[in-house]
């Protein structure tokens, strides 16, 4: 038995610690008020709502963009206050591209929807790629939140109704990314062939997946099996990067998009 199946195994053993209080914001952390009551209305289990909310225009949520794009980090030294601000402003970046494109397009045919478009967020003019590597920083606290940003792809994290906040990140990224891997496809176990997919986010972090204690087993260990763990960790090349569904994240309720 490798050393790190041991740790992993051990990380197993640990028991969950108490949540904190989802309503509670700590000192200094940004207020995502205005972002839960518009995912309260366009977030949907299928998908999100885009025709709906281009309808109703994006001056709600350009207001919170520039809100949350203009609060100092530095506000606060919780690290579960900044990996929920920048999940709920990755959120509404995508949101806003998708909003801003002819209807129906996938986040695929935007052009430079990841990589080139641009938030202003303090005085750095941000992409969608450098809001997930800001993540890294925060991560240590709950590696899994790297799986959980949403890119409005119906193979990726589906879209929460509500904001995340320091409170309720570690319930809410845990749900989101069962959900990924559960009803999205972003993790398989093939019992024939051996082969475990995961999304492509283990692949973008994978310098960060590795350095953590018991590797990606630990941070995977939640959502699947333990056997599948130990095949993977005992044969690393059985561990495989989903081809993820790539077409708009868009609910098919009312034929939306």
């Amino acid at each position: 038995m490798t050393s790190r199946i041991i740790l992993l195994i051990l990380f197993l053993a640990v028991p969950a610690a108490a949540r904190a209080d989802d309503s509670a914001l700590v000192p200094g952390e940004f207020d995502p008020a205005a972002w839960t009551t518009l995912v309260a209305e366009y977030a949907r289990p299928d998908g999100v709502a885009f025709a709906a909310w281009r309808a109703a225009g994006t001056d709600d949520l350009d207001a919170f963009l520039a809100a949350a794009g203009a609060w100092d980090p530095g506000s606060t030294l919780s690290k579960e206050a900044k990996a929920a601000w920048l999940l709920n402003l990755h959120a509404a970046f995508a949101v806003r591209q998708v909003l801003g494109a002819e209807p129906g397009t996938s986040p695929e045919d935007i052009p430079g929807f990841f990589d080139e478009a641009t938030l202003r967020v303090g005085d750095e003019d941000l992409t969608l790629y450098d809001l997930a590597d800001r993540l890294e920083a925060q991560a240590a606290i709950l590696p899994e939140v790297l799986f959980a940003p949403y890119t409005a792809e119906r193979g990726g994290p589906p879209l929460p109704d509500r904001a995340y906040t320091s409170g309720n990140l570690d319930e809410l990224v845990q749900a989101t990314v069962q959900r990924l891997f559960d009803e999205r496809g972003g993790a398989s176990w093939n019992e024939e062939t051996k082969i475990l997919t995961v999304p492509p986010a283990a692949e973008r972090h994978a310098e960060f997946f590795d350095a953590q204690r018991g590797g990606m087993g630990s941070v995977l260990s939640r959502y699947v099996t333990l056997a599948a763990l130990i095949t993977v960790s005992q044969n690393p090349e059985n561990l495989h990067i989903t081809d993820i569904d790539r077409s708009l994240d868009a609910s098919t309720a009312g034929n939306d998009e």
